[in-house]
């Protein structure tokens, strides 16, 4: 699925995302990794998959891959069995749950997973190199030549 970034941003989003900082281009298309409630999650210019609000994007294409599931979740209070909040995500079968979670904790595993998954379908990982972080880059590097091997 791809999608673009709305030429006029809505007022609430450029005051939630400081436009000025936004980590994605106007008219630019991107590939959506997952979409979870109203959010796609799209690999931005710092090449970081992040959750964005699908009313920033017009949709290009809509189009899913083969292998992407629904899933539901829900997180509950133990002590009064009330759900804090719940709703359903689609996403590759390789994303299992909290999968970005472990991802953005740096854990090998989760981010070996993504490398492949982002190279198996071509999709851009836009790490600019030059603008991501040091360490995001030699890691990136040396899990990019782990999976090549």
């Amino acid at each position: 699925m791809t999608v673009k970034l709305k030429n006029k941003i809505p007022l609430y989003y450029q005051t939630k995302y400081d436009t000025k900082n936004l980590t994605l281009y106007e008219n630019k298309t991107y590939i959506v990794l997952s979409i979870s409630d109203s959010f796609y999650r799209i690999i931005d210019e710092d090449g970081e998959p992040i959750l964005f609000s699908c009313l920033l994007f017009d949709i290009v294409d809509n189009n899913i891959n083969d292998n992407w599931v629904i899933n539901n979740y829900a997180d509950f209070n133990m002590e009064h069995s009330v759900p804090l909040r719940s709703g359903i995500f689609l996403t590759p079968k390789e994303f299992e749950r909290y999968f970005y979670t472990k991802f953005f904790d740096k854990e090998k595993n989760s981010i070996i997973t993504f490398l492949k998954y982002i190279t198996k379908y071509n999709i851009p990982l836009v790490v600019n190199l030059n603008r991501c972080p040091d360490f995001h880059k030699k890691y990136y590097e040396k899990l990019l030549n782990q999976i090549k091997d």
